[in-house]
C-alpha cells in the first residue's frame, strides 16, 4: 500500500472496500492514530444517518461532519518548478474527508426519501474516492471566489472534478458551469453544478479530459448555456 491508504477511511467504514483492502487497511489502523480516531468520527456520523427521521434538524449533523474536514490539512501552496509552470501535489486528505462528508447531506423527508438519498449519496461518494485515489490523480488549484477550491484530473481514467469548500452560491437564478477547452480555445460545455448550503460541491466534468487544454468555470442561467456568456471565473490550464 502506499501513502494512499490513509484516504481509505470514508471506503472503509461505507463497507465500499475489498476484501484485501479490508485486510491491508485494518492492519494499518493498528499503528495510525489518525485514522483510527477518523474512523470513529464518521461511524458516529453513519449511526447519526439511520437514526434520522422525518422532520429532523439536520445542520447539528452537517456541522460535525464538516469539522472533520476543517480540521484535515489544507492543500500546500502551488510550487512552480524551473520553466515557470505550476507543480501539483499529491496532499489529498481535506478531499477525502470531503468526500466522506458526502454521505452526511441528508435532506428532511421520510425515510424512504432519506434512503434514496443516502444510496445515491453513496454511489457519489465512490465516485469521489475512485477519482481522488487513482494512481496518476493530480491536484490544481482553482480560484473560485472566496473558497477553497480545486481541480482533480486522472488521465488514466479519463477524468476530472472541479471540488470546493465555503463557495458562495452564485447569484439568483444561475448556476455554476463548467467549460472544457481544446489547444484552440474552444469551449464545450462540461456540467453545472451548485454548491450545497454550506459551499461544498464536488462537480465531475461531463466531458472526457483527454483533448482538454484548460477548463473554467463561469455563471451561467440556470439549465447552462451552449457557450460561455460571462467572463471565468477561474480557470486551470492541464
Amino acid at each position: 500500500m502506499t501513502e494512499s491508504i490513509h484516504l481509505l477511511v470514508g471506503p472503509y467504514v461505507l463497507d465500499a472496500l475489498d476484501d484485501t483492502e479490508t485486510i491491508a487497511f485494518e492492519e494499518h489502523l493498528r499503528g495510525c492514530e489518525d485514522c483510527r480516531q477518523e474512523v470513529s468520527e464518521l461511524r458516529e456520523t453513519a449511526a447519526l444517518l439511520g437514526s434520522a427521521q422525518a422532520g429532523d434538524d439536520v445542520a447539528d449533523l452537517k456541522a460535525t461532519v464538516m469539522g472533520q474536514v476543517s480540521r484535515t490539512a489544507q492543500l500546500p501552496p502551488q510550487v512552480r518548478g524551473a520553466h515557470g509552470k505550476p507543480r501539483v501535489g499529491r496532499s489529498l486528505g481535506w478531499l477525502a474527508a470531503a468526500a466522506a462528508a458526502v454521505v452526511a447531506l441528508v435532506l428532511v423527508g421520510n425515510v424512504r426519501e432519506q434512503q434514496q438519498k443516502i444510496t445515491a449519496m453513496n454511489e457519489h461518494t465512490t465516485e469521489v474516492m475512485a477519482l481522488i485515489t487513482a494512481d496518476d490523480a493530480k491536484v490544481m488549484p482553482l480560484a473560485l471566489p472566496d473558497s477553497s477550491s480545486t481541480v482533480v484530473v486522472s488521465m488514466q481514467r479519463n477524468e476530472a472534478m472541479v471540488m470546493a469548500q465555503d463557495l458562495p452560491a452564485p447569484s439568483e437564478g444561475m448556476v455554476y458551469q463548467t467549460w472544457a477547452y481544446d489547444s484552440a480555445g474552444n469551449a464545450t460545455p462540461a456540467g453545472t453544478w451548485m454548491p450545497d448550503e454550506g459551499g461544498y460541491a464536488a462537480a465531475p466534468l461531463t466531458t472526457p479530459v483527454s483533448d482538454c487544454a484548460a477548463i473554467s468555470v463561469t455563471e451561467e442561467p440556470s439549465g447552462g448555456s451552449a457557450q460561455p456568456t460571462s467572463e471565468p471565473l477561474a480557470m486551470v490550464e492541464f
